[in-house]
């Protein structure tokens, strides 16, 4: 329903770069049958780091007109702030990870 539930890693440079495609939610049928190519970069800059979010194909799917292509639009732009905050969420603010686990069982319920 999000989107992600049939994303696929193409490509991983451990610490600096996961790559990954993704796709509409499937209330968005037409524009679900094409898929975008994320990359995100993380480059070290001392006691921070800068993301780099990149992507191919993503909100304007070739064939889908009007309110469906819209609401892909819109999907995409809420999707993008999610994809590059997860990373920032991902530790907290004293750098040890964050326990994810309630987070993943409320995930598998929303199904």
């Amino acid at each position: 329903m999000k989107g992600a539930d049939t994303m696929r890693f193409l490509a991983i440079q451990p610490k600096t770069m996961p790559g990954f495609d993704r796709n509409a939610p499937s209330s968005l049928p037409a524009a679900r049958r094409q898929r975008a190519v994320v990359i995100l970069c993380f480059e070290a800059l001392g006691d921070r780091t800068r993301v780099t979010l990149r992507q191919v194909g993503r909100s304007d799917p070739a064939g889908v007109d009007g309110a469906e292509r819209d609401a892909s639009r819109r999907h995409f732009d809420r999707a993008s702030d999610t994809v590059l905050g997860n990373p920032r969420r991902r530790y907290a603010a004293d750098g040890e990870p964050r326990d994810w686990t309630g987070w993943l069982e409320r995930m598998k319920g929303s199904d």
